[in-house]
C-alpha cells in the first residue's frame, strides 16, 4: 500500500511538472552545420489569455506601470546571457527561438518551432550570424535589461552601428541626434512599432529606466542617465504600427526561453494608459486627434534635411496616412515659417510630386501640409540648403606607366582632380586619354582630360614603346670539377664540386643546382662521358664529365708466403720470390727448393 501511494506521488509531481514546464530534459537540435543545446529548462506558452488576470483594466500610469513590473518580476523564471545564450550565430544562440526566419522553421522534442535562420532586427533580412543590438543603449541603463531576450535584439553586424546610443526620433538619421530605423536604406518601416513595443517593456521590467519626450539626453557608461526616448513618437509608433506576427512569434519563443511575455505585444494599449498623459503631444496621440499622419518622402524613405547643389533638382513625393497621396499642398518657408520669398531655391509640383530646384546659394524649408476634419491641420518640413559646386581648379597624373613594349595594352594612371572647396578626387575611370600608340617602338604623348561642370582641364605626360622583348630561353649549360673523377666498376658518379652553369639567349648565365645526371653504377672500364642535362622552361641542354673507370684491383691474401704443402714436403720454406729459398739456394736443398718453387709459382698464375 506505502509502494502505490509513493508511485501516486511521483505520478502527480510528473504530470504537474508537465503542466508547468514544456520540459525540463535538456536535449539537442540539429541546427543548419552545428549543434544547439535547448535550455535546461523551458516554459508554458500560448496563455495570453489567462496571463494577465491580475492585471485590473481600471489601472493608468504609476499603478498599471508598477502591477506589469509585479507581474513581470513573478513570472520570469531565468535570465538569459548576453554574451553566451545570445550568443553571435545560428549555432550557439536562443534567438532561433524568438527570431527565426518562418521559412526555416523546425519543431524541437516539444512542438516548439525555431530557425535554421533568424531575422535582423529592422531589416528582416535572413541570416546565420548577427550582432547584438542593445534597444536600450548601455550609456542609458540597457546594461540593467541586457540579460533579458525581451529587450536585446539581433542585427546584421554592417547595420548595427548605425544607430549608435540615439533616442528613437522620428525623420532623424543621426546616430546621436535621434534615430528612425525607417531612415535607413536597409530599414523597414515597419520595425518602427516593434522598437516602440522593446522600450515599453524595458520600462516595466526595471522600474529604474524611465522615457522621457526628448529627442536627445547627454549620458555616458559611467555616468548613466537611465532614460531613452522618444515618448511621443514611440506612443505614435505602437498605434500606426500594429503587431504583426513576426512579434507574436518572439512573444512565445521568449516565454518559452524565460517564463515571462512583453505585456505591449499582447496589449498595445497599455502604452497610452501608462504614458498618455504624459504631456500635451502624448494626450493628442493617444487621444486619436494626431493619428493623421503626413511625410515627405525621398526614394520612398523619410526624407531628411537635404543639400542641392546650384544647378541640380530634387525630387520628393508626398504620403498622407502611409500612403501616396496628392491631398498635401506643397510651399517654401522660411526658418520662423513665413513664406520664402527670393528666387534661389523654386519648387514646381505635380500632384503628390515636387521637383525643388537650386539656381543659386541658400536656405529655405519644403513644407507639406495636410488639412483633414473641419480645421485640422499638420504638416512635415525638411531644411533645404543649397550651396555652389566646388569648381575645377587642376588636374595631375599620379603613378603612370612609362614604359611600354610593343602591342602592350594601355594603362590608366591615377588622375587626380583638384576643386576649389580643396577636395581631391581620382577621376581616372572618367576622365579622357588620347595618343596611345603601342603599334611601334617610338614615344607617345598621352593627352588627358576631364570636365566637372564648365570647366575642362588638360595635362599630358610621355610614354616610351620598346621592342617587344624576346622571350628567355636556355641556350646551354656547363659542367665542371667534380671532385671525384676516378671510379671502379661498380661505383656510381659523384657530382660533389661539380658547378653546372646554364647560359641564356639575353646574355645572361647563372649557376644551377635542379640539373640531372645517372645515377646507374659504371659496368665497363675506360673513359667514359657522364652526361650532365637542366631544363628550363621546357627546354633541355646537356654537357659532358669524362671520367676514368678502372677494374678493382685484388689484394693478395696473407697465406700467399706460406710454403705450399709441396714445397713443405721437400723442407722449402717459402715460395719462388721469397728471400728464404734465395738464401737456401747455396745448398744442393736449396736449388732444389728454387726449382720446385718456380714451378709451384707458374701452376699459381696460370690459374688466375
Amino acid at each position: 500500500m506505502r509502494k502505490r501511494i509513493i508511485s501516486l506521488l511521483a505520478m502527480s509531481l510528473l504530470t504537474f511538472g508537465a503542466v508547468s514546464f514544456a520540459s525540463v530534459q535538456k536535449t539537442s537540435v540539429q541546427v543548419a552545420n552545428g549543434y544547439y543545446n535547448k535550455p535546461t529548462k523551458t516554459y508554458t506558452n500560448h496563455d495570453a489569455d489567462t496571463y494577465y488576470s491580475s492585471i485590473s483594466s481600471s489601472l493608468t500610469g504609476k499603478d498599471l506601470l508598477n502591477a506589469l513590473n509585479s507581474l513581470n518580476s513573478s513570472r520570469q523564471k531565468t535570465f538569459i546571457s548576453y554574451k553566451s545564450g545570445m550568443g553571435i550565430n545560428i549555432n550557439e544562440s536562443y534567438y532561433i527561438y524568438t527570431d527565426y526566419d518562418p521559412s526555416s522553421v523546425q519543431y524541437d522534442s516539444n512542438g516548439q518551432p525555431y530557425g535554421t535562420r533568424i531575422l535582423s532586427f529592422y531589416s528582416g533580412t535572413p541570416t546565420t550570424s548577427w550582432n547584438r543590438e542593445h534597444m536600450w543603449p548601455n550609456s542609458h541603463g540597457g546594461n540593467l535589461v541586457e540579460s533579458d531576450i525581451h529587450h536585446t535584439r539581433p542585427t546584421i553586424a554592417s547595420e548595427n552601428g548605425s544607430r549608435g546610443n540615439s533616442f528613437y526620433v522620428e525623420g532623424k538619421a543621426d546616430n546621436s541626434n535621434g534615430w528612425d530605423p525607417a531612415m535607413e536604406s536597409f530599414g523597414d518601416e515597419t520595425y518602427r512599432g516593434d522598437s516602440a513595443r522593446v522600450i515599453f517593456y524595458a520600462a516595466i521590467a526595471k522600474t529604474q529606466l524611465t522615457i522621457i519626450d526628448a529627442e536627445y539626453h547627454s549620458t555616458s557608461n559611467s555616468k548613466k542617465d537611465y532614460m531613452m526616448g522618444k515618448l511621443s513618437d514611440l506612443l505614435k509608433w505602437n498605434l500606426k504600427y500594429p503587431v504583426l506576427q513576426r512579434e507574436q512569434n518572439r512573444n512565445e519563443g521568449a516565454e518559452y526561453l524565460q517564463g515571462n511575455r512583453n505585456p505591449f505585444i499582447d496589449h498595445p494599449e497599455y502604452a497610452c494608459k501608462i504614458w498618455g498623459n504624459t504631456n500635451e503631444t502624448t494626450k493628442a496621440i493617444c487621444s486619436g486627434e494626431d493619428t493623421e499622419s503626413v511625410e515627405i518622402r525621398y526614394q520612398n524613405k523619410k526624407a531628411s534635411d537635404t543639400e542641392i547643389a546650384v544647378g541640380d533638382s530634387v525630387e520628393f513625393t508626398s504620403y498622407v496616412n502611409g500612403e501616396l497621396s496628392s491631398d498635401a499642398s506643397w510651399s517654401l518657408v522660411n526658418e520662423d515659417g513665413g513664406g520664402y520669398l527670393n528666387d534661389k531655391i523654386t519648387i514646381e509640383s505635380n500632384g503628390n510630386k515636387v521637383t525643388v530646384t537650386a539656381s543659386g546659394v541658400d536656405t529655405a524649408y519644403l513644407k507639406l501640409t495636410h488639412t483633414y476634419g473641419e480645421s485640422k491641420t499638420i504638416f512635415d518640413r525638411i531644411k533645404i540648403t543649397t550651396f555652389a559646386k566646388p569648381v575645377l581648379e587642376s588636374l595631375s597624373i599620379e603613378n603612370p606607366k612609362t614604359t611600354y613594349y610593343v602591342d602592350d595594352q594601355f594603362e590608366k594612371p591615377d588622375v587626380i582632380a583638384t576643386f576649389s572647396d580643396g577636395k581631391t578626387e581620382n577621376v581616372k575611370e572618367t576622365a579622357s586619354f588620347s595618343g596611345f600608340d603601342s603599334s611601334e617602338e617610338g614615344e607617345n604623348t598621352i593627352e588627358v582630360s576631364y570636365t566637372s561642370g564648365d570647366v575642362t582641364l588638360s595635362t599630358s605626360y610621355k610614354i616610351n614603346i620598346l621592342p617587344k622583348p624576346v622571350a628567355k630561353a636556355l641556350s646551354y649549360i656547363t659542367a665542371t670539377n667534380p671532385t671525384t673523377t676516378e671510379y671502379y666498376v661498380g661505383e656510381t658518379f659523384d657530382p660533389t664540386g661539380m658547378v653546372v652553369t646554364a647560359y641564356f639567349n639575353d646574355d645572361t648565365s647563372e649557376e644551377v643546382t635542379n640539373y640531372s645526371y645517372p645515377t646507374e653504377p659504371f659496368s665497363k672500364t675506360g673513359n667514359i662521358q657522364v652526361e650532365i642535362s637542366y631544363t628550363f622552361e621546357g627546354v633541355t641542354r646537356t654537357a659532358v664529365i669524362t671520367v676514368t673507370v678502372k677494374e678493382k684491383e685484388t689484394t693478395p691474401s696473407s697465406g700467399d708466403n706460406n710454403p705450399s704443402p709441396f714445397l713443405a714436403f721437400f723442407g722449402c720454406k717459402g715460395n719462388f720470390e721469397s728471400t728464404s729459398i734465395i738464401l737456401s739456394s747455396i745448398s744442393l736443398a736449396g736449388i732444389l727448393c728454387i726449382i720446385i718453387s718456380f714451378i709451384v709459382s707458374k701452376g699459381k698464375k696460370s690459374r688466375q
